[in-house]
């Protein structure tokens, strides 16, 4: 038996309660095999705007003190960056890796699909997270600004290396490069520094524009991307959307450099289709696998989610995927479906 993997389920808003269920069903049948897996349930996050109530307040201390993870449905915009900023989760990860059962729906061509394989990083700092801001009402102009530490980027920078140690030993740095700029400068300076002490990793630093665009001209040349907060946040959609051809099928998680993680779908809380049985699971699925791999180094347990997905996936669709040449099944379905395969896995 192993260490103890604490993690946390949190509804969040919309479909979230449906989705989360599932996946702590999932947990409760992988701790037949698994029995150092310990499921804690968070109630309702937030009492009102940016007011974390005191019982969620506590388990999360609780599951930080240990190391876990927490999984939640989608929340408002609001309350996720008041999360970032109040357990420090300095930066954001997405795996963007094919189903193969999802190569219907992807508009890209197989001889480019197939060779993406890459992980994205992503500064949770900049103008849509703990940036400061002001109205100058006067001149009707708003201001915001934000601080770039070089000690910061640099823990940042290491813990990409580590990644690209682990992986292909590839790492992009994709900032907009201009003359006689101090930000692009820290930036810059941050990772040729750190990247010193990984002679192995080759380490290179683009625009985002042009990554983007020979990402799917060339996506063999990639495989480790840090970006900052912005530039991170448009590009990511944009790749999982071309590699699985649905937002829907990944998530992602945020962490804090002392170990902590909290996980949640790259699509919204979807509070139109609530309680009608039609949310795609294939997400929160993601984000389960994601967190047995980059939060407690269980690749086992994250290829066996990732299989059964698969598996699933190459018979059923959910109700927002275009695959008419599958079957359509609703939320509880799909995770009944999925529940009967794990356990014939796991027996």
């Amino acid at each position: 038996m192993g260490k103890d993997m604490l993690i946390g389920f949190h509804n969040g808003e919309g479909t979230g309660e449906e989705l989360i269920s599932g996946v702590h069903s999932i947990c409760e049948e992988l701790q037949k095999k698994y029995p150092e897996i310990k499921l804690k349930k968070i109630p309702f996050l937030y009492d009102s705007y940016s007011k974390m109530n005191k019982p969620a307040r506590k388990i999360f201390e609780e599951i930080k003190k240990a190391k876990g993870a927490v999984i939640s449905g989608a929340i408002s915009g609001d309350n996720t960056y008041d999360l970032r900023s109040k357990y420090k989760f300095s930066y954001k990860l997405v795996e963007i890796k094919p189903y193969s059962s999802l190569v219907s729906i992807s508009p890209l061509k197989n001889k480019v699909r197939n060779k993406a394989d890459w992980l994205m990083i992503r500064h949770n700092k900049g103008i849509f997270t703990v940036s400061s801001e002001k109205w100058i009402k006067k001149n009707q102009q708003a201001e915001w600004s934000t601080i770039y530490d070089l000690n910061e980027l640099k823990a940042l920078a290491t813990i990409s290396f580590e990644h690209a140690m682990k992986r292909k030993r590839r790492l992009t740095l994709t900032v907009k490069s201009k003359q006689q700029s101090k930000v692009i400068d820290i930036w810059n300076k941050a990772f040729l520094e750190v990247s010193k002490d990984y002679p192995e990793v080759e380490f290179s630093s683009l625009n985002p524009d042009f990554a983007g665009a020979d990402a799917f001209e060339h996506p063999e040349r990639y495989d480790v991307f840090f970006m900052p907060d912005i530039i991170g946040d448009t590009l990511a959609d944009i790749y999982v959307m071309l590699v699985n051809g649905n937002r829907n099928f990944d998530g992602s998680g945020n962490f804090s450099e002392d170990g902590f993680s909290y996980y949640n779908t790259l699509h919204g809380a979807a509070t139109d289709i609530k309680g009608k049985d039609a949310g795609n699971p294939s997400g929160t699925i993601s984000n389960l696998a994601l967190m047995f791999k980059y939060s407690f180094n269980k690749i086992e347990i994250y290829n066996l989610i990732r299989d059964i997905l698969n598996k699933v996936l190459s018979k059923y669709r959910s109700f927002d995927s275009s695959d008419t040449n599958k079957i359509k099944v609703g939320t509880n379905e799909f995770y009944k479906i999925y529940l009967e395969e794990l356990k014939s896995e796991i027996q």
